[in-house]
Order: C-alpha cells, then structure tokens, then sequence
C-alpha cells in the first residue's frame, strides 16, 4: 500500500517538475523574437559603423577561406575599413542575389568590447555584413561602384594574395 502512494506522489511531483519547466522555458521575450522584423537594410552596418565611432580598441583579422590562411588586419588596413564604410549609401544595400556563392572568399572578424561582427567577401562586387549572434537576416550590400582604394575585395587581395 505503500509504494502505490509513493508512486502516485513520484507522478504528481514529475508533472508538476515538468509544467514549472515548461513555464519557465517559455516567456514573452522569446515569442516577441519571432515577431521582430528586421529596422532596415542597413541595420547592421550601421551598428559596425557606431562601434568604430565609439570604441578605439578594436582587433581584427581576415581569413581567406579557401585555403585558410589567417592575417591580423594593421590599423591602416582597420582605417580603410572605416573608409569603406563611411563610403556607402542607401542605393548599396540589396536583397540577397539569388547568384551569390555558397562561400565567401575572404571573411574578415572585428572585434569589439561589446560585439562581434564578420564581413563576408563574396567577390569584387557583393559582400554581407552581421555579427557574430544576429536575430536578423545579415546585410547584404553590391560593392561594384566603390572606388578600388577603398573596396574591401581589393584591401583582402591585398593582405592575402591568391
């Protein structure tokens, strides 16, 4: 007679576990992410660019991820970032192309003290930006008409020739 009260009490005390956890697992914050939208094409471009303005440490460096090999960016190829950057209008930003290769050629890592944030090179002409842990869909941007001096495909053929 024991055991089947013990028993019954071991079920009530494994549901009630599993409701709390259920409970707790699921809040409003999480069900309100699904239902955010992305501020604008730019969005996280913009945020890179407000990172540079408001911090002065920063460490960076490119990968070329075809044959992985590894370059600590200096402060002037850091600068020319900047550049690039301050270099864009509204008319960069685009959709993903439904012809952008599966891999980047060039991935290129800053570090901030608050956030992370990758730039993938795709070619002379499309590169996307975001950080290390978006809840958006990365920016996409069509680099074609920046200046050479300042493209960021030339500034990673530069640093890591092929």
């Amino acid at each position: 007679m024991n055991w089947v009260i013990l028993m019954k009490l071991l079920k009530k005390l494994l549901a009630a576990t599993l409701i709390i956890t259920c409970l707790f697992t699921t809040g409003c914050t999480s069900i309100d992410l699904l239902h955010k939208t992305k501020p604008c094409a730019f969005y996280y471009t913009n945020c890179l660019l407000k990172s540079f303005h408001t911090e002065k440490n920063v460490k960076a460096s490119l990968i070329d991820t075809s044959y992985y090999k590894n370059h600590d960016l200096t402060l002037d190829e850091i600068n020319q970032t900047m550049d690039f950057l301050n270099k864009l209008s509204k008319n960069n930003f685009i959709k993903k192309p439904t012809n952008l290769p599966s891999k980047p050629l060039y991935r290129m890592f800053y570090s901030f003290s608050n956030a992370k944030y990758v730039i993938d090179v795709f070619n002379k002409d499309y590169i996307s930006i975001y950080p290390w842990d978006g809840d958006f869909e990365k920016d996409y941007l069509n680099i074609s008409n920046i200046p050479a001096s300042c493209n960021l495909y030339n500034l990673c053929e530069y640093a890591i020739p092929r």
